[in-house]
Formats: C-alpha cells, sequence, structure tokens
C-alpha cells in the first residue's frame, strides 16, 4: 500500500493542505483499492463503507460480473476490502431482478449479516430490503415493496436497527416514508407517509433514534419557498411505536440553510447535519446542530466555499466529513470543531475524483472512505489527519 504523498504521487497530484480560520493538518493519504468496474467489479459510485472484524464492507450500484439488464449495464455487487492487503472480494453480484437491482450504497452489519436496500426490482420492481449471511453467502429478500397506494417504492439511505426491527425511509410513492421491518415476522409496516406539505417531503437518508424517537431529515416540505411553496425541508421525529410525526424544524428561514439531503449524526445526544443550499437556496451549504431535548436547531458553520456531500462524523468534539469545493467541484476532507465552530480543509481530491465524495467511516484514529469521478470507476482511501 502505497501513500499518495509519496511514490504514490506518478498518477496524482495531492493539493497544498491549508487551514480556513484553523491550524493546519499534517495528512497523509493512502489508496486502498482502486475499483476496475464491470465485468470484473463495480464501481465506487455512492459507497458508503462500514469496518467489522478487519474488513471493509460497501455495495456498488453499479458494475459487477452479472447482467440483469440490456447489454453490460449490471446492477450492482456487495464486496469486501482487506485494508492491510488491499485484495477485494465480490461477495454477492445482483444479477436477478428478483433479488434486488441497483444496490444502495449504505449496508448494515448485525451479527454476521449485512442489511441493505435496492432501488429497483423485487417482486413489484420497486425496489427490496435484503439480508446477506456473511457464513453461507445467501442472499434473502425481507420484503419486497410494492409501491403506491398499498406500500412503497425507492428506499434510500442507512437502515437502523432497533429492537429486532429495521427502520428505513423512502423516496418514492408520492412524497416518501418511514417504515418498519420486524425481523422476527418480516411484517412491514409504514409509519408515516409524508403528504409533501407542512410535514414535509422525500426523506433521503434515513433516521436515528434518539430519547425514544426516531429523527431524520427531508429535502422539501415543510412550509412554503424554495421549489414553488413545497418548502424548504424539514428535521421530523417519528415515534416507533405509534407512527406519530412531529416536525421539530423547518428550514428555510432568516440565515438557514435549506434543502438537508445528507442524513443526521448523534453526537453525545445532540444531531448534526448539513443543508446543500445556504439561506434562500443561495450560496453553499450550512452544518447545524440539534438539540432533541431543547427542540432547538442551531446554524453551526456557514459555508462561503463547500458544498458538503456525505454524512458527517463525530469524534470528541470535532466533526468530519465531505465536501465539493471550488469552481472545479474538487473532492476535500474537512474538520469543524465545535470548540469554535471553526472549519479546517484536510486535504483536496485531484479534479479527475470530483463527483461523489462518500461517507467517512472512523477506525482508531483514521478514516476510511471512497471518492468517484472523471472516467474512472473510483478508489478506497485511508485518510490519517
Amino acid at each position: 500500500m502505497k501513500s499518495i504523498t509519496s511514490s504514490f504521487a506518478a498518477w496524482v497530484s495531492l493539493a497544498t493542505i491549508f487551514a480556513l480560520s484553523g491550524p493546519a493538518f499534517a495528512a497523509t493519504l493512502s489508496t486502498i483499492y482502486k475499483f476496475k468496474g464491470a465485468p470484473t467489479d463495480g464501481q465506487a459510485l455512492n459507497s458508503q463503507l462500514i469496518y467489522q472484524d478487519g474488513l471493509l464492507y460497501g455495495a456498488s450500484p453499479l458494475g459487477g460480473p452479472g447482467k440483469c439488464r440490456k447489454k453490460n449495464f449490471a446492477c450492482g455487487l456487495l464486496f469486501s476490502i482487506d485494508p492491510t492487503t488491499g485484495a477485494e472480494k465480490v461477495l454477492y453480484d445482483f444479477t436477478k431482478a428478483r433479488f434486488g437491482k441497483m444496490v444502495d450504497g449504505h449496508l448494515l452489519y448485525s451479527n454476521g449479516h449485512l442489511y441493505g436496500t435496492t432501488l429497483e426490482g423485487g417482486a413489484f420492481g420497486n425496489g427490496v430490503v435484503f439480508d446477506f449471511n456473511l457464513t453461507t453467502s445467501k442472499l434473502n429478500v425481507l420484503h419486497s415493496f410494492a409501491g403506491y397506494p398499498t406500500d412503497t417504492s425507492l428506499p434510500s439511505g442507512p437502515l437502523l436497527l432497533l429492537n429486532g426491527s429495521l427502520y428505513g425511509t423512502t423516496r418514492g410513492s408520492n412524497n416518501g416514508s418511514v417504515y418498519k421491518l420486524d425481523l422476527a415476522t418480516g411484517a412491514e409496516a409504514i409509519l408515516h407517509s409524508f403528504t409533501g406539505g407542512a410535514d414535509g417531503a422525500v426523506p433521503m437518508s434515513g433516521v436515528v433514534y434518539e430519547n425514544g424517537l426516531l429523527y431524520g431529515t427531508t429535502i422539501q416540505g415543510g412550509g412554503t419557498g424554495c421549489i414553488g411553496s413545497v418548502g424548504c425541508g424539514t428535521i421530523f421525529s417519528v415515534d416507533p411505536t405509534s407512527g406519530t410525526e412531529t416536525v421539530v424544524h423547518s428550514f428555510g428561514h432568516g440565515s438557514d440553510g435549506t434543502n438537508p439531503e445528507v442524513g443526521l449524526t448523534d453526537g453525545n445526544g445532540i444531531l448534526y447535519g448539513t443543508t446543500m443550499y445556504g439561506p434562500q437556496q443561495a450560496g453553499n451549504a450550512i452544518v447545524f446542530s440539534f438539540d432533541p431535548v431543547a427542540q432547538s436547531e442551531e446554524v453551526i458553520y456557514n459555508s462561503a466555499s463547500f458544498g458538503f456531500t456525505g454524512r458527517l462524523v463525530y469524534s470528541n468534539n470535532v466533526l468530519y466529513g465531505t465536501a465539493l469545493s471550488g469552481s472545479g467541484d474538487d473532492a476535500v476532507a474537512v474538520s469543524i470543531s465545535l470548540q469554535d465552530n471553526k472549519l479546517v480543509k484536510i486535504l483536496t481530491y485531484p479534479n479527475n475524483y470530483n463527483q461523489t465524495f462518500s461517507d467517512l467511516v472512523l477506525v482508531a484514529h483514521y478514516f476510511y472512505g471512497t471518492v468517484f469521478g472523471g472516467s474512472t470507476y473510483g478508489l478506497v482511501f485511508k485518510l490519517v489527519p
């Protein structure tokens, strides 16, 4: 494994690391694996990694050895990567539509199983929730979404495992929903279907659990303004027992940001997130916090030059994240100290990796992640800040 800052610099130049109102980082970056695309493996488009028992696991929405569509358009795969050796293994190739296709990039690990969703496929073509057994290498469809009007469709974002049930969000069947799937019985229930009005519209990034409630965001809805009169997005809570939904914050007022697309992060009982745009959908993103006890939202960083692309990571009162920066939309990694709310740019990727930058995964004192762009299929990296 070669450091980009040393011999690996032959194919990529790491931009000068600099600080914005904060100290510079002496970051090092190493490439773990470069994807080759179909038919060998997948590509790192929106591939969010998880770390378990010494291995990285992920899902590629596109690519793979098999073909489940016309020509060579493969429908995704599950993979593992040994971060020490860089060895990659294709665990499962989505080749049959009834098992799902266009696998979502988020996976959940629990007790030897990987849980995830697909955007399409299944019995009704509206996506599935699946369980992949790492011991037997068998994939089981837990639920096929039937779509409107009896069910929902287009599951998106990470799953949450709570008391024997999976919780997630969908963005299809009108305005999206929050659903529950009982792993013991296989029963699925829609906890809340969004109307697209004051209650929000189009949740894209799952839910987190805090103080007995599920919390998430919608990219639209919640009031007026932004796109026509649909509203600028919300933070909502849902009672996992009763399904009661409450909008705890509507975006787009005063100095607030608009259109939260990336999910929430729990840091010592405070929820953190980002928006796509600044006030009145102008400028770039903001970083916000939400206190579930006080039920109050606060803007903690207003970016003049960054658009955040991945979910934030909380560690020791510091937020870490990924973003696009500059006129060339360079992919960057940043940190924000919650002591003074100052942002530091840790590093910049080259222009040929400027399309997507995944969530960072914290392992010990370093991070793993994926980046994608240009004519490449993307790569898995290790970042030591």
